[in-house]
């Protein structure tokens, strides 16, 4: 052993040690985490993004339809109301549907 290796280590040396070899690498691993981390939550927002217009697409396309037939179970079941067709329990049921 030399001379220099049975020197005890002070607070200084690990000082140095610390801004020159611990801080230099922790702050490379933040930084390639943080690159991971941005290009997980760019990619899961581009799916929900997505997602989203998919379903407006839809909504756009179909939403016109949807009314067509929430009038036309609404107005058949005001036909059963009016002329007695129907127990009141089955009315309640079949308002339920045409919502």
């Amino acid at each position: 052993m030399t001379k220099e290796e049975n020197k005890p280590v002070t607070i200084e040396d690990l000082g140095k040690f610390t801004e020159q070899v611990l801080l230099p690498a922790i702050h490379s691993l933040i930084k390639e985490e943080d690159g991971k981390l941005r290009h997980e939550l760019k990619d899961y927002i581009d799916e929900k993004l997505a997602d989203t217009k998919g379903d407006i697409i839809y909504y756009i396309k179909h939403g016109k339809e949807r009314e067509k037939d929430k009038k036309w179970k609404e107005k058949a079941t005001e036909i059963f109301e009016n002329n007695k067709l129907a127990a009141p329990q089955e009315l309640q049921k079949l308002k339920g549907l045409a919502v």
